[in-house]
């Protein structure tokens, strides 16, 4: 082989090589965390409030997962109005899901049975005399 076919054949591998990599990251799904995203965003202000409540509490609740339970310890935490549990899978928005958190006997606890194994991201909002408040921990079930 000659130095010219040498030189067309590397660009004729070359741009195949690209045409490939630009056909499967074009095929490549990409989710946001939340769906609308961008909403959040510019809200981001109040989420931060709501982080900065819950660090002022003596006390912050616990969530984690045992057995088949999601438990959410509130530790002397009272009046919680409207507790919300967000749990979003990173990897996969359709495994996402939210429930009811609001505790009786400072425990709340929930069924993760309907969970498939892998990383979540909780987020536990709620109010309490007017404020709201957040809180953020990553699960592995």
């Amino acid at each position: 082989m000659n130095f010219e076919k040498g030189i067309v054949l590397s660009f004729v591998v070359f741009g195949t090589l690209i045409a490939v990599l630009v056909a499967v990251c074009m095929k490549q799904e990409i989710n946001l965390v939340y769906p609308d995203y961008y909403y959040r965003e510019l809200n981001h202000g109040e989420k931060m409030a709501a982080m900065n409540n819950a660090k002022r509490l003596k006390t912050s609740p616990l969530i984690f997962i045992q057995n088949d339970d999601i438990e959410v310890l509130w530790k002397g935490i009272v009046e919680v109005e409207n507790a919300r549990l967000n749990l979003l899978r990173p990897s996969d928005v359709k495994l996402d899901q939210s429930f009811d958190a609001n505790p009786s006997n400072e425990k709340t606890i929930l069924s993760s049975k309907d969970l498939s194994t892998g990383l979540y991201r909780a987020t536990l909002t709620w109010q309490m005399n007017g404020e709201n408040y957040l809180i953020e921990t990553v699960l592995i079930k």
